[in-house]
C-alpha cells in the first residue's frame, strides 16, 4: 500500500478498506519493532449492516461476550475451566462473497471500543525460516498490549487443514501449530472471515467460540440494500422516475449479495451520468440491464472456474530410431517411464 508523509513526521498509509488509517510517528518505525501492522479506526456500526435477524443476533451475542467476558468469568466462576488468560475470543464469519463479513468485523471492533488490525496471510508470510511465526507473535503481542481486534480476512489460507505430505507441508504445519498456541495463550479478540469454511482444520474450529453464517440477502434485505445504496429519501440521492420501485427491483435481483448491489450501483450511476441532463433518471429497466450484464460476468467466471485445466496434447507420429527409443521407454504397465 502506498504511504505518504508530512512535515510533522507522520506516516499515513492509503487504503481502500473502510476506516481511516491512524498516523504513526516515523520514530516508531525506527525503534526495534518496525511493525507492518496498522491499527485503523472502525467506521461501520452494527446498525448500519443490513443482515437477516439470525445473523444479527449471533453478532450481538459475540459482541456481548467480548464486552462482558471478565464479568461472566468472575460471576459464574468460569475460570475453573478457563485457566490463565483463557485464550482468545474467536469469531468466525463464513458465507458467500459480498455478504458483509468484512463490514461486520469493523462493526464488532467499533461495538467493543477497539481499533482493528486487518491482515491476510500474504502480509505475515515470510521467506525466512521462522519469520512467519515471529510475525504472528508480534501481531498478537501488539493486539494484547494495545487492545486491538485482529481480523484475518480470507482466513482459510491460514486455517486450512494440516498436510501430511507436499513440498512445504512441514513448514505450513509448524505455522499452523504456532497459531494454535497463540490462540490458546492470548486473551485477545480475533475475527476470521472466509468463503471456504469447509477447508478449516478441526483444531481451529474448536478454538473459535462463535461461528456465524452470512447467507445471501433475502428479498426484504435486498429492498433495504437497494435503498441504502441508491438512497431512499432526501435531496442527495440518485434521481429516479416516479414509477421506480425498490420492491420490484429486490424481487428481480435474487441471488445478488450486498457487494454485488454495491458494484451494480456504481455501474448504474456511471451510466446515468453519461446521459443528457434530461435523461438522467433511474428506471427499473435501466438497473436490471446492468444487473444482467453483471450476472453474465459472474456466470462466465464460474463457468471458467468449473472447467479443469486441460493441457494441449500434440500428437506426433514417431518413426525410425525415435520410435524404437520410445518403445524401449515403455514400462511394464504400458506407460512411458520418465525421470522424476
Amino acid at each position: 500500500m502506498p504511504t505518504i508523509g508530512n512535515s510533522n513526521g507522520i506516516v499515513r498509509t492509503t487504503t481502500n478498506s473502510p476506516g481511516a488509517v491512524i498516523g504513526t510517528k516515523v520514530a516508531d518505525f525506527l525503534k526495534g519493532k518496525k511493525s507492518s501492522f496498522e491499527a485503523i479506526d472502525p467506521e461501520w456500526t452494527l446498525d448500519e449492516l443490513i443482515l437477516d435477524d439470525k445473523t444479527k443476533e449471533s453478532l450481538n451475542d459475540a459482541i456481548t461476550f467480548c464486552n462482558q467476558r471478565d464479568t461472566l468469568v468472575e460471576r459464574w466462576n468460569l475460570k475453573r475451566f478457563m485457566k490463565g488468560e483463557g485464550g482468545c475470543t474467536g469469531i468466525n464469519m463464513y458465507g458467500e462473497p459480498g455478504t458483509g463479513k468484512s463490514c461486520a468485523a469493523d462493526a464488532i471492533a467499533k461495538a467493543i471500543g477497539a481499533k482493528i488490525v486487518k491482515v491476510n496471510y500474504s502480509e505475515i508470510q515470510s521467506e525466512k525460516w521462522g519469520g512467519t511465526e515471529k510475525n504472528l507473535t508480534n501481531l498478537f503481542q501488539e493486539a494484547r498490549e494495545n487492545r486491538l481486534v485482529i481480523f484475518f480476512d480470507e482466513a482459510d489460507s491460514l486455517l486450512s487443514r494440516r498436510q501430511s505430505n507436499g513440498a512445504n507441508a512441514d513448514t505450513n504445519n509448524e505455522i499452523r501449530s504456532h497459531l494454535l498456541t497463540l490462540l490458546d495463550r492470548n486473551n485477545v479478540v480475533v475475527v476470521f472471515a472466509t468463503n471456504f469454511f469447509e477447508n478449516y482444520d478441526r483444531a481451529f474450529f474448536r478454538r473459535i467460540l462463535f461461528h456465524i453464517k452470512f447467507p445471501l440477502p433475502g428479498e426484504s434485505e435486498r429492498v433495504k440494500l437497494w435503498q441504502f445504496h441508491l438512497g431512499a429519501e432526501g435531496s442527495n440521492i440518485v434521481p429516479r422516475t416516479s414509477a421506480f420501485s425498490f420492491e420490484d427491483l429486490a424481487r428481480d435481483t435474487e441471488g445478488l449479495s450486498g457487494g454485488d448491489i454495491r458494484n451494480v450501483t456504481l455501474r448504474v450511476c456511471t451510466h446515468i451520468v453519461r446521459l443528457p441532463e434530461e435523461q438522467r433518471f433511474l428506471t427499473n429497466d435501466l438497473v436490471l440491464k446492468e444487473v444482467e450484464l453483471y450476472k453474465q460476468s459472474l456466470s462466465d467466471m464460474r463457468e471458467n472456474k468449473a472447467k479443469p485445466f486441460q493441457p494441449e496434447v500434440v500428437e506426433t507420429e514417431l518413426t525410425g530410431k525415435d520410435k524404437e527409443e520410445a518403445l524401449k521407454a515403455l514400462d511394464a504397465n504400458g506407460t512411458v517411464a520418465t525421470e522424476a
